[in-house]
């Protein structure tokens, strides 16, 4: 199954998701991968980042396929002691419901930790 993300495909492939960039948005998907390498070598504190298996430059990411959150789910986690509280420290990640899954066994995850690319893109100027 393929779906689409702002800069970047994931192929779910059995239990793997595998991120390539679009394109049409080249430069921001390698951008996306290249932070998300950068920030699965050195998680620190932020051990709710979904681990990378393996990455080919930085054209391919591959992650273990977790499960997205329902938005129940999601609301229910906001509010639970569950929920990651780094504050005052910025998080790589997004509190967007599609950015969080399960995996198989029941780990809770941020799967999509580019945060600072798609920032980026937002405050580049215009042509």
């Amino acid at each position: 199954m393929l779906k689409g993300g702002t800069t970047r495909w994931v192929l779910l492939f059995g239990p793997w998701a595998i991120k390539f960039p679009r394109l049409a948005r080249l430069r921001d998907g390698l951008a996306a991968n290249q932070e998300e390498i950068r920030w699965a070598s050195n998680p620190g504190r932020f051990t709710e980042l979904c681990p990378i298996y393996l990455h080919v430059l930085d054209w391919l990411v591959v992650m273990p396929r977790a499960r997205i959150l329902t938005h129940g789910e999601c609301i229910a986690l906001l509010k639970a002691e569950e929920f990651p509280d780094h504050h005052p420290e910025p998080v790589p990640y997004e509190d967007k419901c599609s950015d969080w899954g399960r995996l198989p066994d029941g780990r809770l995850l941020v799967i999509d930790y580019a945060k600072s690319v798609i920032e980026a893109q937002y405050n580049r100027p215009r042509r």
